[in-house]
């Protein structure tokens, strides 16, 4: 038990937190989009990371009573059963009386300075009761003690947000003054989808972008990404035709198919009238053979190639992702779009799709850096050979 940890009937409270097994507990509504009407990615990282616990501290929770010998492997079956029946749709009120009873307790035996940095917890202890209400029972000494409390501490924070603020202005100044108008760089990336899926994941998500490294191509550019849960690469252009283009040869140098079939050809399909192709991109086409492929480099284009992005806002893009905890591999194309805008393109608001986030998932991007990056992976560590490996390997 830590430090000022209130413990009783197997639940601990401490710092706002109400947990059983040393785990919070999940919104049912969560629960069930998680586990039906099949395991996600999310259920599966939870069970792996918490695999003696998660079930069970769930169940704590809720309340559910249980015959140990129901509780077989990863508890998943028994989770299942008891969401099911609707047993987690609500927390019994002796439960909910307990957190109450366990919070005001620990809250109680707290100093106002052992809360500091914690504005709510301090409001809470000196000026409302237990339902959030005013108390005015409370001492006007306390009161006043807490008043100066709360004001420090929110000329402190909005102190630190300024300076952390006039830092970050510093340096996009420092780096994006001397380029105008371009996509490359390295970004901040937030994406409110996976900060509160995965907070603990998501502290710094990254984006870097290049012209891609291919001597047939022109405005195309080539992104690393580590969204924390996730990394990969992106393939982004602001021609629709031409990215589809690249991407299927692309495709066809992993050797991950022999031949295009009509439903994985659609993913490469523009919304347009394939008839407005021109003859050109067929020329362009027959001279892929001579082409090499994307590999790490300098980070700097070929002397032959030209930023393109200048006039563009709005671009296209296909990514391919791995997740870094287990090391498989998604080699199936995700889509997206990125819309810049702000000085010098210095920042972009876009959707993806992601198979075990959603679709659509909005994030946004604030440029950091203007230098061109170096790549430390390419296209083809996301190809189906490279996802076969490890799966196959697994077996042996």
């Amino acid at each position: 038990m830590s430090m000022g940890e209130v413990a009783r009937d197997g639940f601990t409270c401490a710092s706002g937190r109400f947990c059983a097994y040393g785990m919070d507990r999940v919104e049912a509504s969560d629960l069930k989009r998680m586990f039906f009407p099949k395991v996600t990615w999310e259920a599966q990282r939870l069970l792996r990371n918490h695999r003696d616990r998660f079930v069970p501290a769930q169940l704590k929770h809720y309340g559910v009573e249980y015959d140990q010998n129901e509780l077989t492997g990863n508890g998943v079956d028994l989770l299942r059963k008891v969401l099911q029946a609707g047993l987690c749709d609500n927390v019994p009120d002796h439960i909910q009386k307990l957190k109450s009873e366990m919070h005001a307790e620990w809250l109680e035996s707290r100093s106002i300075e052992s809360i500091k940095g914690r504005p709510e917890l301090i409001m809470e202890k000196c000026f409302l009761d237990q339902s959030g209400n005013p108390d005015t029972t409370k001492t006007n000494d306390m009161n006043e003690a807490a008043q100066n409390h709360v004001a420090k501490e929110a000329w402190e924070i909005q102190r630190q947000k300024d300076e952390r603020k006039a830092e970050r202005a510093a340096r996009r100044a420092k780096y994006i003054g001397f380029q105008r108008y371009s996509i490359i760089g390295r970004y901040i990336i937030n994406c409110k989808s996976i900060r509160e899926g995965w907070p603990d994941m998501a502290r710094r998500m990254t984006m870097a972008v290049r012209i891609a490294d291919d001597e047939s191509t022109n405005g195309i550019y080539e992104a690393v990404f580590d969204f924390g849960v996730f990394e990969g690469m992106m393939i982004l252009s602001a021609d629709k035709t031409a990215l589809n283009e690249y991407c299927s040869l692309l495709e066809s140098r992993n050797e991950t198919r022999c031949d295009v079939d009509e439903d994985e050809e659609s993913q490469f399909e523009d919304s347009h009238d394939e008839e407005s192709q021109s003859e050109d991109s067929q020329d362009e086409e027959s001279n892929a053979g001579t082409t090499r492929k994307a590999t790490s480099g300098s980070g700097q284009p070929p002397e032959n190639k030209r930023d393109s992005s200048a006039n563009c806002r709005e671009f296209f893009f296909y990514l391919k992702c791995s997740d870094p905890g287990i090391g498989e591999i998604g080699f199936i194309l995700e889509k997206g779009k990125l819309k810049f805008g702000g000085f010098m393109l210095a920042s972009f608001t876009g959707t993806m799709d992601l198979l075990c986030v959603g679709s659509e998932v909005t994030f946004t991007g604030y440029k950091m850096s203007a230098l061109p990056p170096k790549f430390y992976a390419s296209w083809e560590d996301y190809s189906e050979a490279e996802y076969e490996r490890p799966r196959v390997g697994r077996w042996w």
